[in-house]
């Protein structure tokens, strides 16, 4: 991941784009499963739930390449966690002009994102080419397991736990398609994402680790208002009991069918902090 400072260079008004280049990582390597994955699929089993609650998770160790996934449905509504793949669109049509971003998309940019404003996401959604825009996004980003939401329903866009790995990862290392200098201006501004909207990913954080996330929350008026409740985001840090004495985890839980949001919350947590344990890591 490059600096601050660099990623911001890059998308000043009127910027070139540069290519970064991408250097081989553990994540570039094919996944292997962790050694407890068998005990952390039984310790989620546990994890108390509300009838008709359902849920996936999905952790990649990019320093290790090792990943866990248990996902029960395989399709999941994204809610407001689109929104960083909206992000992504915008940067790639500005790679594609060679030019940075626009004072106004800068704005909707940090809106979305750090506040995550609906009508930001909207503007964006339409400025991608909506539904049909976005899969081409997909497709040249190589990520499978995504379905455009219909009319303009962007919150209801459904994806892969796999493929929210997969974002997560671009996220940090780049794609060619869309350089790390870009993508990285992404992660920045999930770092500032305001203090009310750091549950999930923010709170299974340890002393020294730093976070990066984006959470989703929606009541479903086709399941009586049922509340979906997601979250996404990268723990990393220094640790002298990890591997390569570095930690940096891709986590993500999405979930539906709760009473309320805060029950939800709660629950996405839980799991969490169950698999965090459960994995030891």
């Amino acid at each position: 991941m490059i600096g601050r400072r660099a990623a911001l260079r890059v998308l000043s008004a009127g910027a070139v784009a540069v290519v970064v280049p991408q250097t081989a990582t553990s994540a570039d390597a094919a996944p292997r499963r962790f050694a407890a994955d068998a005990a952390c699929r039984a310790a989620l089993r546990r994890v108390s739930r509300a009838p008709g609650v359902t849920f996936g998770v999905g952790v990649h160790d990019a320093v290790s390449a090792r990943r866990f996934l248990l996902d029960p449905t395989g399709s999941w509504e994204m809610a407001s966690t689109v929104k960083v793949d909206l992000l992504l669109g915008l940067l790639r049509r500005a790679q594609v002009d060679r030019r940075g971003l626009t004072e106004a998309e800068r704005s909707l940019a940090t809106a979305m994102i750090v506040r995550s404003d609906n009508g930001a996401a909207s503007r964006l959604w339409a400025d991608n080419g909506g539904g049909a825009g976005m899969a081409r996004l997909w497709r040249r980003l190589d990520v499978d397991g995504m379905r455009p939401g219909a009319d303009g329903r962007w919150g209801l866009t459904r994806c892969s736990i796999d493929s929210r790995l997969q974002i997560l990862q671009i996220l940090v290392d780049g794609h060619p398609a869309l350089n790390a200098a870009r993508a990285n201006e992404v992660v920045w501004l999930m770092k500032d994402v305001r203090a009310d909207q750091r549950w999930g990913v923010g709170t299974v954080a340890r002393s020294g680790e730093m976070t990066e996330l984006k959470n989703g929350w929606l009541p479903r008026s086709s399941d009586g208002r049922r509340w979906i409740v997601n979250t996404t985001g990268r723990v990393h840090g220094r640790d002298r009991t990890a591997v390569k004495g570095r930690r940096d985890l891709r986590m993500a839980v999405f979930s539906r069918g709760h009473s309320s949001m805060s029950s939800g919350v709660e629950f996405v947590e839980e799991v969490l902090r169950t698999t965090r344990r459960s994995l030891a890591i």
